[in-house]
């Protein structure tokens, strides 16, 4: 509702803007290379930009302990940075009509998982004479600052197999890193992790692999229904729709480099033998994205003015590869209790709405010269569906959340609740490895963006633009624990095909989710458009 509420706020004032008196021109938003004219007959234009991505999300757990409901405590710091090359070719068709082609390629990703930092951490100065006069309310002592001993991450097993932590075997039994001499609830500490005298210990849980590549190749056509510059009354309206056509290597995590070297060739019929670690950053996931932008300038000054602009998209799934875990394979709606029943909207659906205006502060049109300063808000939607969220490596392939089946197809050696999914063949092997896609919450990105354009001649104009963007919290991991349609009697009974497969109580029931909190992300982007 109040999402409802800052799109209609939002459409109102930029409709405001737009239906000013005005001026013909295009803002950088709206720009469509338009061909077949007196003056221009052809129309090709080449953009390149490059873009440097900060993102840092506190990774906090829900914790029922403190006997006062379910709380979130701090635990892990998410922080990643992404090189980002955005190579994009227009070509005009007719008219104000273009097609283009876009190709967002990842330089280098990586992602490093950091312990919340704090003052206090256990075995701190006055801790015990702390627990001695609160009998009854030890949470008032409990330390502030996280690591190894006190990190839900650690304790629940999640991180067995990171920087050194040790595996559990299929057994359930704790196989603790070379020399540990900690085991907190059966996962083993390294004894570099261990906490001496209140000393926090290493502040790094582990760094994932520097990924490259491309995820996805975007196709798309627009235009222009309404042309100021043709009709001078009218406002520049643009409409088109995107292609996102997923090209890339699937991306995909293993605990161990290699694999289990005594497994033979690589197999997903056992989680320790899966294909060696990629380095790889596509989905899997084709969408399309149909938007519309609208834009006017009003010729407030000498030279100058300002040009308002309102830009408003949807985007969805339509089909996946084959080879990503969205594929039919991982898809068990039609047999067992899995929270979507649609096989086409796994992924998120996403939309948003960009409001702003460019100020043009200098205009030459003899030599082709004008600079403009950028100023956008924006908001936008990402709707639940499965996704790779930022606790992704954290969970794939993690111990505490492979189903650990005998050899034979038999019950699960970890958890009786799985032993029918283990009896079935095809779905042990599919599994036996969690991917680490989770059910992701709903949520909303608040950001603001401020650039500076400058067209430097008439066939080239560069742009410095950086934002800034707010995530809202959310929890990543809600996947129910199944629908009650068989035995209706208000509960999910075990062993029967109302269980979802994807459910894991360690992450996904209340007082055990993983809630993203006090999103940060930066953008720093550069970019050189070259129109011939």
């Amino acid at each position: 509702m109040r999402f409802a509420r800052f799109l209609l706020l939002g459409t109102l004032v930029s409709a405001t803007l737009v239906l000013a008196p005005l001026q013909a021109r295009a803002a950088d938003i709206n720009e469509v290379a338009t061909g077949f004219s007196k003056d221009n007959k052809y129309d090709f234009r080449l953009n390149v930009r490059y873009d440097a991505i900060f993102k840092r999300t506190a990774l906090n757990r829900e914790y029922i302990g403190n006997a006062a409901g379910i709380d979130v405590v701090k635990d892990l710091v998410f922080k990643q940075i992404t090189h980002r090359l955005n190579l994009r070719a227009e070509l005009a068709l007719y008219k104000d009509f273009a097609l283009y082609i876009n190709l967002p390629i990842i330089l280098y990703q990586k992602a490093r998982y950091g312990f919340a930092s704090g003052s206090r951490y256990h075995g701190y100065s006055g801790e015990q004479d702390c627990r001695t006069a609160h009998p009854t309310n030890p949470w008032v002592c409990n330390p502030d600052g996280v690591n190894a001993n006190n990190s839900r991450f650690v304790q629940d097993g999640l991180a067995s197999g990171l920087s050194g932590f040790g595996y559990v075997d299929s057994s359930g039994n704790n196989i603790p890193s070379n020399g540990a001499v900690g085991d907190i609830a059966g996962v083993g500490v390294p004894p570099d992790y261990m906490v001496s005298g209140g000393v926090a210990g290493p502040r790094s849980l582990f760094e994932g692999p520097g990924r490259s590549g491309l995820d996805q190749l975007h196709l798309g056509i627009h235009g222009l229904l309404f042309s100021q510059k043709r009709h001078p009354s009218f406002p520049d309206w643009r409409f088109g729709v995107e292609f996102r056509i997923a090209v890339g290597k699937v991306m995909d995590f293993t605990r161990t480099p290699a694999g289990d070297t005594s497994c033979g060739p690589a197999s997903e019929n056992n989680w320790n033998c899966r294909p060696s670690l990629n380095k790889a950053v596509g989905r899997g996931v084709h969408e399309v994205r149909f938007f519309t932008t609208a834009s006017k300038f009003s010729n407030l000054w000498k030279g100058g003015g300002i040009d308002s602009f309102i830009h408003i998209y949807f985007q969805m799934p339509f089909a996946y590869k084959g080879g990503s875990f969205y594929s039919t394979k991982y898809d068990f709606s039609a047999n067992f209790g899995e929270e979507s029943k649609s096989p086409v909207m796994k992924a998120p659906m996403k939309a948003g709405i960009f409001l702003g205006g460019e100020f043009i502060v200098f205009t030459d049109k003899v030599k082709g010269h004008k600079i403009s300063i950028e100023l956008t808000g924006m908001i936008e939607g990402t709707f639940e569906g499965r996704d790779y969220s930022e606790a992704y490596e954290l969970l794939a392939g993690a111990p505490a959340l492979n189903l650990y089946c005998d050899g034979a197809g038999g019950a699960s050696s970890t958890n009786t609740s799985y032993d029918q999914f283990c009896r079935n063949a095809a779905l042990r092997d599919k599994l036996m490895y969690y991917p680490g896609i989770t059910t992701v919450e709903n949520f909303v990105r608040f950001g603001v963006r401020v650039g500076v354009h400058a067209q430097i001649t008439r066939y080239a104009k560069l742009s410095l633009v950086y934002s800034l963007t707010h995530e809202q919290e959310h929890f990543l991991t809600t996947d129910d624990a199944g629908e009650d349609n068989i035995n209706v009697n208000g509960v999910i009974d075990v062993d029967t095909a109302e269980l979802n497969p994807w459910h894991r109580p360690v992450i996904n029931q209340a007082g055990h989710r993983i809630r993203a909190q006090e999103t940060l992300i930066h953008v720093l982007s550069v970019g050189l458009k070259l129109m011939f």
